[in-house]
């Protein structure tokens, strides 16, 4: 029954379901059949548009374009449907593309996109919706774009965007205008536009201005007037017309105006264009030009002076009352005559010799012979200027003429003076150089025999009175000899020597004479010689040297603290003789600008008040002017009061006429091999150093090389430029231009043979080598130079001979006196800063040993001057450390550490070296707070000036 049951109700259940599913396929084929004819509207609706329509998947191929998308391709839409996005916008025009599709497939929001695109065809601009098709769960399963043409509404945008820029500057300029501006109608004549320089001129408003014409502001101009000025531009005849006439304000003043106007087309519109330009400024100029004028004329006419104006054929064509009166003739009757026809004949022939001067600028002046009408002749002096065309043609000249009588009468009467004061003058001279004379033979006498005394048995207060004796006689007598030079000049009875001589010894000696002076004040005594100033030359050797004692002696004698410097440059070299400049610089009291005009006089002092303080003639100076100039050459002087002084003087000298033996004559031929050709025996040494340029410059000169100095690297570009050197010693850390630089440059504008370069540096650190190596040089010296180590370099580079037989003078003379074991221990009570360094000595008196091994006997001795430049050069490096570590100034106190590192090791005091080497350290890596205490620097240099000093006097 069950089973019977169960298979007679599954029909039951079975009919509902089959009348459902044939309802709901009838509905379907109904909706199906509206979609398509829904689909067909649309589709037609989409291939009639003009926009571009475009359907395409998830993964971006197209799967239905329009016609109008597909023209654009220039393609049928077979060819483009199937095809990724990607193909059809290439670039980044398909990149931007991707972005935005995977935008709408992120968020599943429209979007829209105006940007240009860039196709095979072409650049465009579009205007691009993109429209997310979502599927019955949500998820965009398609993107419907539609995009628009927009280049001509966009590039409409362009123009008018430009235009309005346009519009704005133009306005700008306008209205920036000094100048008045105006816009008109040219039919009805009113006012379109007017600037702001129009209205503030006139006082009217742009609506007041707008509803004028030009016969509102200007009474004077009818209508015909401006319509006769028009009709040349509306023709085209003219581009512009141009008038003056007086504007009238809005208060009823007025004021002249240049009026400008010109027809401007604007499209199919015609308008004028109109500046006016206030004249009144000029027009008061050239009333004022027209009363100068006549004042001019007036004071002419006026004028003791003859006045004269002459053609270009030398014709008078108008002159003043005195030129007729001076040469007795009536205005009417000199108008017209030439100007030959009153000159005499020597006039005329300088007249017609020079003409062609006249017409030069700015006046030439003549002297001519006049005669007058009764035949009486006059000086005269003609101050002739003249007036050219712009073809420079002259046109005229016009003379001012002076009447010389009475100038000549002076003239005459001053010669006949002066000659009997030049006579009278003589006289004294010469009396003066006899009186001197006779005055000096007693006073030898007196000054000899109190020496004389002063070598008997005397009590203390008996030599005290002779030794006043002798100073006072000295004095005296120098005073005497100043006069009798003075006279010798002023007769013309000094004779100037020409003799060849040493002037490198001419100019020691004298330094070694004012030395001892020079210490005594505790002032250092510098001499410097640039290389290039030849040794040996012609000329007098006694005169040179007075002078410069009197110029070192001036300098030290004014001088209380610091130095005195003395330099000898080369200034200019031709045909042989070459130009030396001399130079004493010291640290003196200076001279006010007021008291060096009159410097070199007689009698005169830098200053008058130090007369009683440092005594003198004040014929010194004007001695030794006068011997500058008797010797061709030039003198003066640069000073500031309170910050010394610099006397300077030029002499040209000729080279020795004779050969003579050099500075360096005692070297042995044997120091340098005879197969190295004189050109290699050329050194360039590049230091900025002082102590460093003498120590090495006097090494290669022992041993034969010829040494140029250069400062720096671009003097060392220099001199390569102009000389060729078998040999480059290169300093690395200079001013200007450090080593490496240099260098570097040479290596890059070197043609043909190499250039041998070696560094120089002090203290060699890891990477030194490697560093001047990749900048080009060859090889690598660490300072202080070792004598031994630069000859084996100069072996190894020049095949240079092994030294043996350079002379030894005063080997042991002044070091050995000086204890060798200064301080090379510290003591036990030492700072911890001062057991940092306590195992490295004082000085290296071995080094110094060396440095007597080269010196070639001449006074002050290499040591000596060494220690002398160290001494004064230090104290200022020491100075200039402690200011930098009270400023934390990094940079200076490494700059100012390797100076004085450099110039101690050079010298061998190593501690100090040590010390400054630390210093720079610090200042490098930019961290002073772990720095030495500058007084533990401080006592060592006062330890190794002590012991300097020492050597200084022993030497």
């Amino acid at each position: 029954m069950a089973n019977a049951r169960n298979s007679s109700e599954k029909p039951q259940h079975k009919r509902p379901y089959r009348l459902f599913r044939n309802v709901k396929t009838v509905m379907d084929r109904a909706r199906l059949a509206s979609l398509e004819k829904n689909y067909e509207l649309y589709r037609t609706l989409a291939e009639a548009a003009d926009d571009y329509i475009f359907l395409i998947d998830r993964a971006g191929i197209l799967r239905y374009a329009n016609q109008a998308f597909a023209q654009r391709y220039h393609l049928p839409v077979a060819a483009l449907v199937g095809n990724p996005m990607s193909n059809l916008f290439p670039g980044d025009t398909g990149v931007r593309f991707k972005a935005n599709r995977d935008q709408v497939l992120a968020t599943g929001n429209s979007i829209t996109i105006q940007e240009k695109v860039s196709l095979r065809n072409g650049d465009f601009w579009l205007d691009t919706k993109l429209v997310p098709i979502k599927g019955a769960n949500g998820q965009v399963d398609a993107i419907l774009g539609i995009a628009r043409d927009i280049t001509e509404r966009h590039l409409a945008e362009e123009a008018r965007k430009t235009a309005e820029i346009e519009y704005k500057w133009f306005s700008t300029i306008l209205e920036a205008s000094v100048n008045e501006i105006y816009i008109l109608y040219p039919h009805t004549f009113n006012f379109r536009y007017a600037n702001a320089s129009a209205i503030n001129q006139l006082g009217y408003s742009m609506e007041e201005l707008t509803c004028m014409t030009p016969f509102d502001i200007m009474p004077s101009l009818t209508e015909t007037t401006f319509n006769s000025y028009l009709a040349s531009l509306i023709k085209g005849e003219q581009e512009k017309i141009s008038y003056e006439l007086f504007h009238q304000r809005k208060d009823g003043s007025t004021y002249p105006v240049e009026i400008h106007i010109q027809l401007v087309h604007y499209g199919d519109t015609q308008f004028l264009l109109a500046m006016g330009i206030d004249v009144t400024e000029r027009r008061q100029a050239q009333l004022d030009l027209a009363k100068s004028q006549t004042r001019y004329h007036q004071a002419i006419e006026a004028s003791m002076e003859g006045f004269g104006m002459f053609d270009n054929k030398q014709r008078i064509i108008d002159c003043n009352e005195s030129l007729c009166h001076m040469l007795e003739y009536e205005h009417h009757e000199c108008i017209g005559k030439n100007l030959s026809d009153f000159l005499t004949e020597e006039s005329i022939a300088i007249l017609n010799r020079q003409y062609d001067l006249i017409s030069l600028p700015p006046k030439q002046v003549y002297d001519f012979e006049v005669r007058t009408q009764s035949g009486k002749l006059i000086p005269t002096r003609f101050h002739v200027s003249a007036h050219h065309n712009e073809a420079g043609e002259l046109v005229y000249s016009y003379a001012f003429i002076t009447n010389m009588s009475d100038t000549k009468q002076i003239q005459a009467d001053l010669f006949q003076a002066k000659e009997g004061a030049e006579k009278a003058n003589l006289a004294k001279s010469n009396f003066l150089a006899t009186m001197s004379h006779e005055i000096r033979t007693p006073l030898n006498g007196v000054i000899g025999l109190t020496e004389l005394l002063l070598d008997t048995p005397l009590e203390p207060q008996q030599r005290e009175i002779v030794e006043s004796i002798i100073i006072s006689a000295n004095l005296l007598l120098a005073i005497i000899n100043d006069i009798l030079d003075f006279s010798k000049i002023e007769a013309g009875k000094m004779t100037i020597e020409s003799i060849d001589f040493n002037l490198y010894k001419i100019v020691q000696e004298t330094a070694k004479i004012l030395l001892p002076t020079a210490m005594e004040k505790g002032l250092l005594l510098n001499l410097h010689i640039d290389p290039a100033v030849m040794p040996m030359v012609n000329g007098d050797p006694i005169h040179l040297k007075q002078i410069l004692f009197n110029l070192i002696g001036n300098a030290i004698k004014f001088t209380e603290h610091g130095r005195v410097e003395i330099s000898l440059t080369a200034a200019d070299q031709q045909d042989g003789a070459q130009t030396i400049r001399f130079a004493i610089q010291d640290t003196g009291i200076g001279i006010s600008e007021e008291n060096q005009c009159d410097l070199f006089e007689p009698f005169i002092q830098g200053e008058k008040s130090t007369t009683r303080k440092y005594g003198g003639t004040g014929l010194g100076l004007a001695i030794t002017n006068r011997l500058v100039q008797l010797m061709h050459g030039d003198m003066g002087v640069q000073s500031h009061q309170g910050k010394g002084t610099c006397f300077w003087f030029t002499i040209t000298f000729q080279p020795a006429k004779q050969p003579m033996v050099a500075v360096q004559d005692h070297l042995p031929i044997s120091s340098i091999d005879a197969s190295i050709p004189p050109a290699m025996r050329k050194v360039l040494l590049v230091e900025d150093n002082v102590i460093n340029i003498t120590i090495a410059s006097t090494q290669l000169e022992k041993l034969g090389f010829s040494v140029t100095v250069a400062t720096n690297g671009q003097e060392a570009l220099d001199a390569l430029s102009k000389d060729d050197y078998s040999l480059v010693f290169m300093d690395c850390q200079m001013p200007v231009m450090d080593g490496y630089e240099a260098t570097r440059r040479i290596r890059q504008t070197e043609k043909g043979k190499k250039i041998l370069i070696i560094a120089m540096t002090a203290f060699a650190m890891q990477g030194d080598r490697e560093k001047c190596l990749a900048a080009g040089m060859d090889d690598y010296l660490s300072k202080p130079l070792n004598k031994s180590i630069l000859q084996k370099m100069l072996q190894r580079w020049l095949k240079v001979a092994p030294q043996s037989s350079l002379p030894v003078a005063n080997a042991n003379a002044a070091v050995s006196a000086v204890d060798k074991a200064a301080a090379a221990d510290a003591p036990a009570n030492a700072s911890p800063d001062e057991q940092l360094f306590a195992g490295i000595p004082t000085v290296d008196f071995e080094l110094l040993k060396e440095y007597q091994d080269l010196d070639s006997g001449e006074q002050p001795s290499l040591v000596a001057r060494l220690l002398e430049t160290f001494l004064g050069e230090s104290k200022e490096l020491l100075l200039q450390i402690e200011q930098a570590l009270n400023a934390a100034d990094a940079a200076k106190l490494m700059k100012t550490a390797h100076s004085l590192k450099s110039a101690s090791a050079a010298l061998g005091a190593l501690r100090l070296s040590s010390m400054c080497a630390h210093y720079e350290a610090a200042g490098r890596a930019n961290d002073l707070g772990k720095v030495v205490n500058f007084s533990v620097l401080r006592a060592e240099w006062t330890e190794v000036r002590k012991i300097f000093m020492d050597l200084i006097l022993q030497q």
